[in-house]
């Protein structure tokens, strides 16, 4: 049989417990709440625009062009911004098609003159 003061000792000790652990949770939170950046946008100037350009053109040539995200990733821009290079690429004549297949870029015909 349990008496009033042991049940009045297991509360206070639930209630130590429970607050322990809510302290505890609390600095796991803390300690796992991501930190929240700005990103500067900056603009990128003629030559870094057109040396990104050619530097796609050839990842694509060698298949190496898996996604847009993956090129975003490697030039530090948005995939929108990847989107946009490929469709400058293709109004400058080149071909490029994504294949479902191989999950790749590829270009179809290559074209002759340079990039501008």
């Amino acid at each position: 049989m349990m008496h009033m003061h042991h049940i009045q000792l297991l509360c206070v000790m639930h209630k130590k417990a429970e607050a322990q652990a809510n302290k505890y949770l609390k600095k796991v939170h803390i300690c796992f709440l991501p930190t929240l950046e700005k990103k500067t946008v900056r603009q990128m100037n003629f030559r870094e625009r057109k040396e990104r350009l050619e530097y796609l053109l050839e990842m694509i040539e060698k298949g190496r062009c898996i996604s847009t995200v993956q090129i975003a990733e490697k030039f530090n821009c948005s995939s929108k911004t990847v989107e946009r290079m490929i469709i400058k690429l293709r109004e400058n004549g080149h071909n490029i098609k994504y294949c479902r297949k191989s999950a790749r870029y590829k270009l179809i015909d290559k074209k002759i003159s340079s990039i501008a």
